[in-house]
């Protein structure tokens, strides 16, 4: 389970005597606990700061609990709920799940029971808004792999603000860019904001951290002066840096009866703004090589040492872009509570692997990158099936077995991971033949793709998984021995086992 302390609650009810309890209960879990004696009064607290979950009494005076869950999710439509009632029947368990709810409890509730209504409501509101930041992480993806090729700043800055502008569900953007010579900041692409914030950009920059409106305490009169004359009600805003150094500012923000940004919105940015930063510098970089193209008898030296620092840079690139896809991966095992961790403990089962068949260490690299991404396919897979608990139908089952082909689909256009497809596409053929997608047998599949086989079923096998216990070690290494030579390479199974000891 997810660590949820320091999430914030919000309590309503009109009984002092639960407010206390669950003040109480929930404090010694760790959570920051807000109390509130009615539905108004809780309203008015929603609106200078944001909860991670309502827990609201169903019958209340003036508002009832689940009004004010519906009034709550006009502010902030992905919030936690846990309802409280004193009746127990299905028409309430139904209004509490329209609603929104995840949870509800009944009067009177136990410690315990309070504890473990918040605790999987939050764990299940988590989950939810993992899924959500997937959906938002895959487009920011694209977009950068179209900015890897742009050589046109001007070009560059418009995709960057139209995509920001509807993925991030923003009003206002604004790019500033540091003058290279006086490193004055300097509008370079401005949308929908009717003044500039320059006071707010300084603020940035002096601080060195990331702006998160309305959730500082501490934002300075002027700062606040400039939030107010554009209508802003919420707001984020990042530096762009490149190498340590600021090479610019950006400002995102949204209309005052839009849902507030949030801490995750903050990370999303972040890794945009890295591969901004990075691209931002490539061109800079490339104008400068193509200024220099017509005085080559006298820049030869120069030259070949910004090419150097090109190469470099695109070699920062390709790893931040890398970055970016174990990070896709590790948010899908995310979304399976069984399956957290898989990929780095196949990566180090593969690596064993490889230093028992004495494989190069270029080799040992493209089976490391590929056993941390050889299940991102299944990111084109819903839920209901990826986390179904029953057996899977025929027609689930074959859509699963696309997802080394989905992988593949997914990053052919990344020229530094060529050589690494192969081994993701083929890592589920068999070694008689029957596997798939290909059905590959023998020492047609790529080795790397028969050690990831390998690794990737003994990890499996002892792994709990909802519809199986964990096998232990001697149960997986049997199975292991039956199938050699059938499902996987005996030499390569002969391999593990020796690592093992």
């Amino acid at each position: 389970m997810k660590d949820m302390t320091g999430q914030k609650i919000l309590v309503v009810d009109d009984e002092v005597s639960i407010l206390d309890q669950s003040m109480k209960v929930l404090s010694k879990e760790g959570y920051l606990v807000i109390t509130a004696g009615s539905g108004y009064e809780a309203l008015e607290m929603a609106k200078r700061e944001s909860f991670d979950l309502l827990v609201a009494d169903i019958v209340m005076p003036k508002m009832d609990g689940l009004e004010l869950l519906q009034r709550f999710r006009e502010l902030y439509p992905d919030i936690a709920a846990v309802i409280i009632t004193g009746y127990a029947t299905i028409e309430n368990a139904i209004s509490c799940l329209k609603e929104g709810s995840q949870d509800f409890i009944i009067k009177p509730f136990t410690p315990d029971e309070l504890r473990i209504a918040v605790n999987q409501a939050l764990e299940k509101s988590c989950l939810m808004k993992e899924d959500m930041r997937l959906r938002v992480l895959v487009p920011l993806l694209e977009i950068s792999r179209r900015l890897i090729s742009e050589m046109d700043l001007a070009e560059l800055l418009s995709q960057a603000v139209e995509t920001l502008l509807r993925e991030m569900k923003s009003d206002m953007v604004s790019l500033i860019l540091l003058d290279e010579e006086t490193q004055e900041p300097s509008i370079k692409l401005s949308h929908g904001l009717a003044k500039e914030m320059p006071d707010t950009v300084r603020c940035v920059m002096q601080r060195g951290d990331p702006l998160l409106w309305p959730d500082m305490a501490d934002v300075a009169p002027q700062i606040q002066r400039e939030i107010n004359e554009n209508g802003i009600g919420s707001a984020l805003s990042l530096l762009l840096l490149f190498q340590g150094k600021v090479t610019g500012v950006l400002i995102l923000a949204r209309l005052a009866e839009k849902e507030p940004y949030r801490r995750s919105d903050l990370e999303l940015l972040s890794m945009f703004c890295n591969q901004i930063a990075l691209v931002i510098e490539n061109i800079k970089l490339f104008d400068k090589v193509s200024e220099q193209k017509g005085n080559l008898e006298g820049a030869c030296k120069r030259l070949e040492e910004q090419a150097t620092a090109l190469e470099e840079r695109n070699q920062q690139l390709q790893n931040a872009y890398l970055e970016v896809v174990k990070t896709l991966a590790l948010m899908l095992e995310a979304r399976d509570p069984y399956t957290r961790g898989h990929s780095e403990r196949v990566s180090q089962l593969a690596r064993q692997i490889t230093f028992q068949l004495n494989l190069s260490e270029k080799e040992r690299e493209l089976i490391d990158i590929a056993a941390r991404i050889h299940d991102i396919g299944k990111l084109s897979i819903s839920n209901e099936i990826l986390l179904k608990a029953d057996v899977l139908t025929p027609s689930e089952r074959a859509e699963i077995q696309l997802h080394p082909v989905k992988a593949v689909e997914m990053l052919r256009f990344l020229d530094f991971l060529k050589d690494a497809l192969p081994i993701i596409e083929h890592h589920h053929e068999h070694y008689d033949g029957k596997g798939y997608p290909r059905g590959l047998q023998g020492e047609q599949i790529p080795l790397g793709a028969r050690i990831l086989a390998v690794a990737d079923a003994y990890d499996a096998l002892t792994s709990q998984r909802p519809y199986r216990p964990a096998m232990n070690n001697e149960q997986a290494i049997k199975i292991l021995k039956q199938e050699a030579g059938t499902q996987w390479d005996p030499a390569v199974v002969e391999a593990f086992l020796a690592g093992l000891g």
